[in-house]
């Protein structure tokens, strides 16, 4: 049995969506994007280095996935299957490997490290995660594999510790860095550029100052000119009246 007859076997023995069902565990898959905030939410607020930890290992590990989905681009099942499996997703994204089984195992990475006590409760939900997206259809199991692996370990390759030494080193914290440096020179280029469009912009108002002036110039020197033939033309009009009678 090759990998695809393994996928195509085991989706086939989950996929079986029904109503109401399929709208429930939809609504619990979707639930983890939600999860994900609060737990960003929470460390921020109790543990800054933990909140930076999760937030660049998250950042880099979902641009990982996301390169690697369109890298591979595998068909989702309903798609490249219609007639053997369902679903109510409307996603068409490729799907190897799993966007929501790589957050899914991430926060499980996090929630067995910081939550002692709520740790079996949370693992239960984030562990059906990968089987809600087999109910639903919208994966083989070989994407769930893979992107529940790389959520797992990348906070433990991305560690806490190579989080803050790159912080450190591109600025994020006092004593500057290099995009402490690049946002300096930006600020000032930004800066240059404001100067440069201000002073054009009384060059352009003096421009256009003095082209009002000889528009008005060449305006009076033509009606000018235009009334006196008018009135010379008057002249000789009552002078050849004048010389007829």
């Amino acid at each position: 049995m090759n990998l695809l007859d393994f996928d195509f076997f085991i989706l086939k023995f989950f996929n079986h969506p029904t109503f109401p069902f399929n709208f429930i565990f939809l609504f619990l898959t979707e639930g983890v994007y939600v999860f994900l905030f609060i737990l960003a939410y929470l460390f921020y607020k109790k543990d800054k280095k933990k909140f930076y930890h999760f937030l660049v290992s998250f950042s880099l590990g979902f641009v990982f996935i996301t390169f690697l989905k369109y890298l591979f681009n595998r068909r989702r099942p309903f798609i490249a299957f219609p007639n053997d499996f369902t679903t109510i997703s409307l996603k068409l994204t490729p799907s190897f490997p799993s966007h929501h089984a790589f957050i899914a195992f991430f926060l499980l990475n996090f929630v067995f490290k910081n939550f002692e006590k709520k740790k079996k409760i949370l693992a239960i939900y984030l562990l059906t995660i990968p089987f809600f997206s087999l109910y639903n259809g919208v994966h083989y199991p070989s994407d769930l594999l893979v992107g529940a692996a790389i959520g797992y370990l990348f906070p433990i390759l991305i560690s806490e510790k190579l989080t803050l030494t790159l912080l450190k080193k591109f600025g994020f914290f006092k004593g500057g860095g290099l995009l402490t440096k690049v946002l300096i020179k930006f600020r000032k280029k930004v800066q240059n550029q404001i100067l440069l469009l201000k002073t054009e912009s009384k060059n352009l108002q003096l421009t256009k100052s003095i082209l009002n002036f000889l528009k008005f110039c060449f305006l009076f020197v033509f009606s000018s000119k235009k009334w006196r033939q008018k009135e010379k033309f008057q002249k000789r009009m009552v002078s050849l009246k004048s010389s007829q009678n």
